[in-house]
């Protein structure tokens, strides 16, 4: 009583279990690289595509710095899409998920952070400019990430 009893079948799914995140983090060291572009123009109402990356990896971080709120961020992983949020919705959302975050920093810059994105074969960021009649400029746009 009060006891743990590690039988064969327990030891066996352990095992397996760190294999695999033994397996993922040979795989996530191999490069670690990032992208990062400063002033990017973006017309009314169209769409940048940030990253379009193909591989096994890890979205570690994504930040854009910018002194409009007018767009949207989405992020389509393996071909599903995982994210898709405004400016605006992002911001609502900041205390419930931890690894995003959207805020308005005392300068008057508008910050949107996401992190920590898995993916198996592909990985694609787009920023659209939710602005039809007005061209905005991002101030610096940064990811890091790790691919095999």
């Amino acid at each position: 009583e009060g006891h743990w009893e590690f039988t064969g079948e327990l030891l066996r799914e352990m095992s397996w279990v760190f294999y695999n995140l033994a397996e993922t983090n040979r795989l996530l060291t191999k490069s670690v690289k990032t992208l990062e572009r400063t002033n990017v123009s973006i017309s009314a109402g169209s769409t940048y595509s940030f990253l379009n990356l193909s591989g096994v990896g890890m979205l570690q971080e994504f930040l854009i710095v910018a002194s409009q709120n007018t767009f949207r961020v989405n992020v389509v992983v393996d071909n599903a899409t995982v994210w898709n949020k405004s400016y605006s919705d992002a911001s609502n959302l900041t205390d419930v998920i931890p690894t995003m975050s959207a805020f308005q920093r005392e300068d008057g810059k508008y910050i949107y952070y996401l992190s920590m994105i898995p993916f198996k074969s592909s990985v694609k960021i787009d920023i659209v400019n939710l602005d039809t009649a007005n061209p905005i400029t991002l101030d610096y746009v940064y990811c890091k990430y790790e691919v095999a």
